[in-house]
């Protein structure tokens, strides 16, 4: 059986002169009896195609289209598909460009007692009025066009305005080419090259017919977006035979069970495989109803389009556009065609290589004054040729957007958020202080003037506690850490004298609530102008980053009324507006959700909550901003999203001996996005490799030089000036391994 057999068995394609057209359909006339064997064979090319019909069935069956629909199967090669659609009872055209194709699919239908239309025809050029089909179903067609695009607006024409359209293609990043030198994509270069050269020479001959083209899932939904058609469900199928120089690896029997598990993973719509299938199936409807028609109700059990038909024209700047937060960002409003232009401070980090960036510049927001910034900003805006939306993503943009309101809002869009709230919530303490007057739970803390404060607080302490800043950005800017849990009187002495600034206190006590860090709770939200929430999510944390103080590094999106109640009347009696990003950890003794921090801004773990119809956050701010109706969205429940830095925690974890390599395997289950990797985005990823690689080689080279140093010295009779910081590494609390 051949592997590169045709995804449909369509002449439509490639026929832009009389004697291609020949060419072609005297190749698919050829390749008839095997399209006529391939979905009762058992082999697993043939299983991948049946699995890719019978997906498109169920989506079909799932649309609920009336009794008598009318349906177009373009390309129907032997017609099994029609034949299946003729038995639910529409009315269906069988369309092919040759006729072998079209006499089996007759015959077919007549030993099943249906009845259908066949006719020659060219995808290219349909030969039906406008708005004549319920559905359009064009399987394994697109690889075989000299024109998609032009097919895929014939396809469009013959639609109702809402009428669904059912296609597929051929994965340009399958994951079996990458393990075949002669289909690797990293190699095409160098194989065209060596084959020009020998077909010069006579060595090989021409093909017959030109290849298949394939397309990335990315750049074929940008075609069906350019076309006028809203997404609303994708898979890949198809993961295997794996070959080596186009020869099978693997048993029949072991390669059916690796597809099995590969696939199971792609329909669970895990990061790593749910777009590396063999062929990319979409379901989409004609989402731009014309003048005088009314459009068809969406389908059931399927996922809405992103887009919506948003109006997507205002563009957004992004403030602090560095890391995997930002980078989110710029994926969901790139993705329903949001123009993003980023500012980045340096270094330069990974999101701002994100092919859904459409500019990036740089500027120090730490060290320039705010009115330069001002005027930096006003003048990029002005470069845009817009008014932009503003996002920030640190607290200290956010404090300086609400700030300067007045200043940037000629050019710029943004919630008008009191500056002096933004302020007070990003300080731990004036925000307990509002949390309890407003009756939010908190954790009983402490804020120390002094060390004399400090010895008195170790006389009545429960230890651990949590050593943390009150701006805790401005604690990790001068120490490199935010907080840290201290176990003794003695290491909290210590651990206050190395952080502290006698100058400007910054630091903070608070009580240490037991439990795991899967016990603290997360919402995200997004206000409008009257402090509603007009969309809300909460979710809990699995594993932290670093562990059990830092940021989520993998969590889980799940429901919880009560931390939702809480913040939603906490947030409406402050008068908030905008993005919100909180904390909660639940406190087994009392049975309380008590606040950790408020986040006035958009939060770096925003695309963990995502809705049914592709609603977040950063998506509700836009529409909003720009006068569109944000809908009604509901969570999707048991959704997880894992940044790539939980590889390192899972490792520390593991060596506290609270994470088995089966516990982490389970952990992995239902992941569906990650911070950096995409499959329609991978430049981030493969920077973020670039600057990890770099980083171990850095450390590697100091870790030898200064082992060199250090036995030179000792051989020398004398420590020199390693010594000293030894001593000092010794003495310092931050390393200081103290149990209770």
């Amino acid at each position: 059986m051949r592997e590169n057999a045709p995804a449909g068995a369509s002449n439509l394609a490639h026929n832009c002169c009389e004697e291609n057209r020949s060419t072609r359909s005297s190749y698919f006339r050829s390749v008839a009896a095997y399209w006529e064997s391939i979905y009762q064979d058992e082999s697993l090319t043939a299983r991948i195609y049946q699995e890719r019909k019978d997906v498109a069935l169920r989506w079909i069956e799932d649309l609920s289209l009336p009794p008598g629909a009318r349906v177009l199967d373009l390309g129907c090669g032997a017609g099994y598909t029609a034949v299946a659609l003729a038995r639910q009872g529409y009315r269906v055209d069988a369309l092919d460009g040759a006729q072998t194709m079209l006499d089996m699919t007759a015959s077919r239908a007549h030993a099943a007692g249906v009845m259908l239309t066949t006719s020659i025809g060219d995808a290219h050029e349909l030969k039906f009025d406008q708005g004549t089909f319920d559905l359009v179903v064009a399987l394994g067609v697109i690889p075989w066009l000299h024109s998609p695009h032009k097919a895929l607006s014939e396809m469009r024409r013959v639609l109702k305005p809402g009428g669904f359209l059912i296609v597929s293609t051929d994965n340009r990043w399958r994951l079996t080419n990458w393990f075949d030198p002669m289909s690797n994509p990293g190699l095409a270069r160098y194989r065209n090259r060596i084959a020009s050269a020998l077909r010069k020479r006579g060595w090989i001959p021409m093909p017959d017919t030109p290849p298949p083209t394939m397309q990335s899932t990315r750049e074929f939904d940008f075609w069906l977006t350019q076309t006028g058609f809203s997404r609303t469900n994708s898979v890949t199928i198809g993961f295997g035979p794996f070959t080596l120089f186009r020869r099978n690896v693997l048993p029949d029997g072991l390669a059916a069970k690796l597809h099995g598990w590969l696939q199971g993973r792609a329909h669970a719509k895990w990061p790593t495989f749910r777009q590396s299938g063999t062929h990319y199936l979409v379901l989409a409807t004609n989402s731009v109803p014309r003048t005088g028609e009314q459009a068809l109700p969406m389908a059931r059990n399927t996922r809405q389009p992103e887009s919506h038909g948003y109006d997507v024209s205002t563009p957004v700047v992004l403030l602090g556009a560095n890391t995997h937060g930002s980078l989110g960002i710029m994926r969901s409003l790139g993705r329903i065609g949001v123009q993003v232009h980023a500012v980045y401070s340096p270094p330069r980090g990974p999101a701002s290589f994100s092919a859904y960036c459409k500019s990036a510049v740089v500027w120090d927001f730490a060290r320039a004054h705010p009115e330069h910034t001002v005027s930096f900003l006003l003048e990029r805006a002005q470069q845009i040729g817009e008014r932009c939306i503003l996002i920030p993503t640190w607290d200290e943009l956010a404090v300086f957007v609400a700030e300067y309101y007045s200043n940037l809002k000629p050019r710029f869009v943004y919630p008008r958020q009191s500056g002096q709230l933004a302020r007070s919530l990003c300080s731990k303490k004036e925000m307990t202080a509002l949390a309890r007057q407003f009756g939010v739970p908190t954790p009983e803390v402490a804020f120390p003037r002094s060390l004399e404060d400090v010895l008195h607080y170790t006389e009545t302490a429960r230890f651990p506690v949590m050593l943390k800043g009150i701006d805790g950005n401005l604690l990790k800017e001068r120490t490199g850490k935010k907080m840290a849990i201290v176990y003794s009187p003695r290491q909290l002495r210590e651990m206050y004298s190395a952080l502290e600034s006698p100058d400007e206190p910054n630091l903070m006590l608070q009580e240490y609530i037991p439990g795991g860090d899967d016990s603290i709770w997360m919402f995200n939200g997004y206000f409008n102008a009257s402090s509603e929430c007009l969309v809300g999510f909460t979710g809990r944390k699995l594993r932290q980053t670093p562990i059990h103080t830092g940021m989520t590094s993998l969590g889980i999106c799940l429901r919880n009324d009560v931390v939702e109640k809480t913040t939603k009347d906490f947030m409406q009696a402050l008068g908030y507006k905008g993005i919100l990003d909180i904390g909660y950890r639940y406190d087994a003794r009392d049975g309380k959700y008590k606040v950790l921090d408020v986040n006035p801004r958009i939060g770096a773990t925003f695309r963990l909550f995502l809705a049914g119809n592709g609603m977040d956050v950063a998506r509700a701010l836009y529409l909003d901003l720009t006068g569109q109706k944000v809908p009604p969205s509901r969570q999707r429940e048991g959704r997880k999203w894992f940044v790539e830095l939980d590889l390192k925690s899972c490792l520390d974890y593991h060596r506290e001996g609270n994470l088995t390599l089966r516990q982490w395997l389970r952990s992995l289950r239902g992941i569906e996005e990650a911070g950096y990797f995409a499959w329609d985005d991978l430049a981030p990823f493969l920077k973020l490799c670039l600057t990890g690689v770099s980083r171990l080689i850095r450390d590697a080279r100091q870790w030898i030089m200064g082992r060199f140093r250090f036995l030179h010295s000792r051989a020398n009779g004398s420590l020199g000036n390693l010594e000293p910081t030894l001593n000092r590494i010794e003495r310092n609390p931050a390393t200081e391994q103290s149990k209770p």
